[in-house]
């Protein structure tokens, strides 16, 4: 499947394609123009145009039933470059909009040894903490890097971002308290223990909490940066 892909998108030829779609929970017919094969967090992604539509979108491959690559010829109508990535975390595109976090004194230090965006700006703040202000896009990648501080971050802008983050870990906070069987001691929140997707940032042992992922792949390397 991935080789097909990788192929079609070398020689340019379009490809049909049958896709599940969980938004719609149905599987649908495509005509795509392949243009690059992404990696992010641990899943691998199909950029292509669909001339249906007159848009490029982005497909996960582990949801690619059948392709077949046609003799159909194609010039891309846009160019795909790291910079169609810059405004998200991840893969998204969406229109960046300004996002002011404030983390506490606890992980400071892991926010502060690293650049999270090319726009970020760090301001220190009494008692250890520091606020990051960013302009990236509004995407799952923002979504679920946020969520993975768990209550050593808080949202200060936008508002409707900081009222879905302080719900989520709230909600996560209830489901981590122990019940009658556990042990006394508080069940500790596992940071990132929401399952977003996709959610570029999962700490494991070796890595701070909010690690960003490698997030590309060109189709002939696999690997874009």
């Amino acid at each position: 499947m991935v080789a097909q892909l990788i192929e079609a998108s070398t020689r340019r030829k379009a490809a049909e394609m049958r896709y599940f779609s969980v938004s719609s929970n149905r599987q649908k017919d495509y005509l795509v123009h392949p243009y690059v094969v992404e990696y992010s967090d641990g899943g691998l992604y199909l950029r292509a145009y669909v001339p249906e539509y007159d848009e490029v979108r982005l497909f996960a491959v582990e949801r690619i039933k059948k392709i077949r690559i046609t003799e159909q010829s194609f010039t891309p109508v846009k160019a795909v470059s790291d910079e169609d990535f810059d405004p998200s975390l991840g893969l998204g595109t969406a229109k960046p909009e300004r996002v002011v976090l404030e983390f506490s004194a606890r992980v400071a230090p892991y926010v502060r040894e690293r650049v999270w965006h090319q726009s970020q700006r760090v301001d220190e703040l009494p008692g250890g903490g520091l606020r990051l202000s960013l302009k990236v896009s509004r995407d799952w990648a923002l979504h679920g890097w946020v969520l993975s501080w768990g209550p050593h971050v808080h949202v200060t802008a936008p508002a409707t971002l900081a009222q879905v983050a302080r719900f989520e870990i709230d909600d996560v906070d209830t489901r981590s308290m122990p019940t009658s069987n556990a042990a006394p001691a508080m069940v500790a929140m596992s940071i990132g223990a929401c399952s977003m997707a996709p959610s570029p940032m999962r700490p494991s042992a070796s890595r701070s909490p909010g690690s960003r992922s490698a997030r590309s792949a060109s189709s002939s390397s696999m690997c874009r940066r």
